[in-house]
């Protein structure tokens, strides 16, 4: 068993965490601070700052409180280890005949991280719309953040995906613990116009 200590101090182990080891401040603080795309934008944009922004496009469609916060959460273990790029993980999957164990470890931290957030079940209720918001996020940062040379090219994983009509909104260049509390503020402004969610639901193998 692996572990890590926290920004509020808190030992975390990995890839279960303990109960109460998970707590939103320092999934709020450790997100705002991982940088999109390994840092390859061209203004700061956090994985806390994708994730708002999934979350907005939840609530422009008119979803329910509870898939904006499968959308605002769907990358919440990410605090614990890192937003890994895309064609590296493809990279990984393809030297592994497609199986990794990257893979298998990354969906048992992200089930028990949204465990202890009160969010699987909503996250596996909403995956497939979870999922588009993600794409249409990933497409529209690449328009508004990326290089243009981000474009040349068609992304496989962006097949049939448009960008958001509206550009990027002003959460564009905010410092990292203005993300922070934004994301923490949102996560509680959900969760406290929900119920509490069932502790004995059965929890799916993985979500995304």
């Amino acid at each position: 068993m692996s572990w890590m200590i926290t920004y509020t101090g808190r030992r975390v182990d990995i890839p279960t965490p303990k109960p109460g080891q998970i707590c939103i401040e320092d999934v709020a603080a450790h997100l705002s601070r991982i940088p999109r795309f390994a840092g390859a934008t061209q203004y700061p944009w956090c994985v806390a700052a994708h994730s708002l922004h999934c979350a907005a496009l939840a609530e422009a469609e008119g979803f329910p409180k509870e898939a904006q916060l499968a959308a605002l959460l769907h990358d919440a273990h990410e605090a614990y280890c890192s937003d890994i790029p895309s064609p590296f993980k493809e990279a990984v999957f393809e030297r592994s005949g497609g199986l990794s164990a990257l893979r298998t470890v990354e969906n048992t931290l992200q089930l028990a991280v949204l465990g202890q957030l009160g969010a699987v079940h909503h996250l596996h209720a909403y995956a497939g719309q979870v999922k588009r918001w993600d794409l249409i996020s990933l497409a529209t940062e690449r328009r508004d953040l990326m290089h243009p040379a981000a474009s040349a090219e068609p992304w496989p994983w962006l097949k049939g995906i448009e960008a958001d009509g509206r550009p990027i909104p002003s959460l564009r260049g905010m410092a990292w613990v203005d993300w922070a509390h934004e994301f923490e503020n949102r996560y509680h402004q959900l969760t406290g116009a929900m119920p509490t969610p069932p502790r004995d639901c059965e929890y799916p193998d993985r979500l995304l």
